[in-house]
């Protein structure tokens, strides 16, 4: 008795330490959560609500376009437009009532959602005065939820008709004017799941504040009942019992049928079986490979007939690119004469090009070292353009404009003396761990002569970036 009654209590305060734990982070975690659910749902609404009406005003085109050779076939294909797409405008508002409902298994949201239902039903436990942030804050993900639901409906209808209207006016010769359509349901079909990617991604406070809440044991009791996995895969009643390993066969039965097996085939037979799992392996690999590089990371994914830009579905800022450089003119072992220190911001305007601006800093070193002196060298403007040509390798070209004289301040720079270059190189970019670059550039200044003084032929630059 005085044994259980330690554990108990032991147990008691490993629990009340827990929850003292989530409490700390109640306010970060929650306010997180809450922007992340508001802004993903607005954007869902926006995207979704643009795409229609652009998809609308597309076939209405391709609807007179048809009439104009068979208006029979313009009014079976297309039928009533406008309704059809006021219907999927709806589909967010009336909770998919009037489309067959499609959902997606995400986990990681799937423990967010879980994890909230628990707070909500246990806030006399712990985070007592945060009954009413965290009722919200379910909502919201509750309303997210309902919308991603929506989309996901919207996606599968526009994917089925998108096929369907390709079938049909192939028959007629408009399979051109369809390709405007087709890219711009496909890539709302991805840019649904870049959001889902994003949900999915989570912060270190959602990190942190799950972690705690999954330690507390009535969390897994908790997550066995009522999360969406539990609905997919119910446990049964039974399970961690006795009877609920009748009728299945031993490890040990397992083991023996197949040694019997590989017995019968000869004595090289555990030799092939095991090549044959590893061509297996590789061979679903290289599936997995493919169906990435076309954006299919969920089992709904749509095999597009064009080249898509993944660069489409990204927002602005993880479409650029932020870069440094360094060009150094030495004068002797020790130091540079000059170094000219280059900034640089590029979009990604597909995955293959990238168009951007920077700016330049020519610093000078004079003296020795042990009397160094340092001075304004010069400044400068930068235009660029990266385009890949295979692998790593990048076809770059670029206009600057650079004023190299020393100044003291900015008003001694006059707009007269400023030279200009074009360039044109190779760069060669690699990966620095797993968020930095680097790059080696190797340019020729096609208006190198034409400067006073005569500037530099070939530029060899090095950077970083992100």
């Amino acid at each position: 008795m005085l044994l259980l009654l330690l554990h108990s209590f032991a147990f008691c305060q490993d629990t009340i330490s827990l929850f003292d734990k989530a409490s700390a982070l109640p306010d970060k975690f929650l306010q997180t959560v809450s922007k992340k659910a508001e802004s993903l749902e607005q954007k869902i609404i926006s995207n979704t609500e643009k795409t229609l009406k652009k998809l609308e005003k597309q076939e209405l085109k391709l609807k007179k376009r048809l009439a104009r050779k068979d208006s029979l076939a313009a009014l079976n294909v297309f039928g009533n437009v406008k309704e059809r797409y006021s219907l999927l405008a709806n589909e967010l508002k009336t909770k998919g009532k009037n489309i067959s409902r499609y959902k997606e298994y995400l986990p990681g949201f799937d423990s967010l959602k879980t994890s909230l239902n628990f707070l909500s039903n246990n806030t006399e436990h712990f985070l007592p005065n945060q009954r009413k942030e965290i009722q919200t804050v379910l909502e919201k993900v509750n309303g997210l939820d309902t919308k991603l639901q929506g989309a996901d409906a919207v996606r599968k209808f526009l994917k089925e008709r998108r096929q369907l209207l390709k079938t049909q006016l192939e028959r007629f010769g408009l399979l051109k004017k369809f390709q405007k359509y087709n890219k711009q349901a496909y890539y709302y079909s991805q840019q649904i799941q870049e959001y889902k990617n994003i949900l999915q991604d989570q912060s270190k406070a959602e990190r942190l504040a799950l972690r705690m809440i999954s330690k507390v044991p009535a969390f897994s009791q908790f997550f066995q009942k009522h999360s969406e996995l539990a609905t997919l895969f119910p446990t049964p009643s039974n399970y961690g019992t006795s009877q609920s390993l009748q009728g299945l066969q031993a490890r040990v039965d397992v083991q023996q049928l197949m040694q019997r097996q590989l017995s019968s085939g000869g004595p090289n037979a555990a030799q092939f079986l095991q090549q044959s799992i590893q061509q297996a392996q590789q061979q679903v690999q290289k599936l997995k490979e493919k169906i990435n590089e076309v954006g299919g990371s969920n089992s709904d994914f749509d095999m597009p007939d064009f080249k898509p830009n993944t660069q489409k579905t990204k927002s602005f800022f993880k479409r650029l690119e932020f870069g440094t450089n360094i060009q150094n003119a030495k004068r002797n072992y020790l130091l540079p004469t000059t170094s000219e220190v280059g900034i640089s911001i590029g979009y990604k305007i597909n995955d293959k090009s990238v168009i951007g601006i920077g700016s330049s800093y020519k610093i000078g070193f004079n003296g020795k070292i042990n009397h160094l002196t340092i001075t304004n060298e010069g400044i400068g403007l930068r235009s660029f353009l990266d385009w890949k040509l295979k692998g790593q390798f990048f076809l770059s070209g670029g206009y600057e404009q650079v004023y190299y004289r020393r100044f003291q301040n900015i008003s001694q720079i006059k707009i007269d003396q400023w030279q200009h270059s074009a360039l044109i190189g190779i760069t060669r970019k690699y990966r620095i761990g797993k968020k930095w670059k680097g790059n080696f550039q190797l340019l020729f200044d096609a208006l190198y002569k034409q400067n006073i003084p005569q500037g530099q032929p070939i530029k060899f630059r090095f950077g970083y970036g992100f």
